[in-house]
């Protein structure tokens, strides 16, 4: 009797779920999709997206362009994790080192301890990076791939348009 009573109910509640969306489970079009999704706008069609986007927000037009110097400070913290990912390194701290630096610890795939020191100097160099890899300190190899993924990362960053307020001045 109690097994007939739990499979009713179990029956019931199979019965009571709602339908999923159609499509939902292979991302099929659907009659109830709002909008096409194999829309490939125009430049043109493009250009008025842009700019009804830019009417909507009020205040001045920003002026977005890339670093002007190549690479930007306020792009350090992305730079290290990118470039530590790279070079098959994890940021484990960071912390300030002044006013105008920052010390990160990472730590290699193969369980050996880093140090990054990055320091911010005047344009057009913008940064100095130091690292100490190893535990003697002596792994110049993942020391010269850190600098080297690190560098790539801030030109890649710094490539990429951001407001010019983020950029160094004069």
């Amino acid at each position: 009797m109690q097994a007939l009573v739990t499979i009713s109910m179990a029956t019931a509640l199979v019965a009571c779920a709602p339908e999923p969306p159609a499509g939902a489970t292979y991302n099929t079009p659907s009659k109830d999709d709002l909008f096409i999704s194999t829309f490939v706008p125009t430049e043109s069609d493009a250009n008025a997206i842009l700019a009804s986007m830019r009417e909507a927000v009020p205040g001045p037009e920003v002026q977005v362009a890339p670093a002007r110097y190549g690479v930007r400070w306020s792009d350090v913290p992305n730079a290290v994790r990118w470039g530590g990912n790279v070079a098959e390194m994890a940021t484990f701290t960071r912390e300030r080192d002044g006013d105008d630096g920052w010390i990160y610890h990472l730590i290699s795939v193969a369980d050996e301890p880093v140090t990054l020191t990055i320091r911010r100097v005047p344009p057009p160099k913008i940064y100095e990076a130091h690292a100490l890899a190893g535990l003697f300190g002596d792994r110049r190899d993942l020391e010269r791939r850190l600098l080297h993924e690190l560098d790539l990362a801030m030109r890649m960053y710094g490539a990429k348009a951001q407001p010019v307020t983020l950029d160094e001045p004069e």
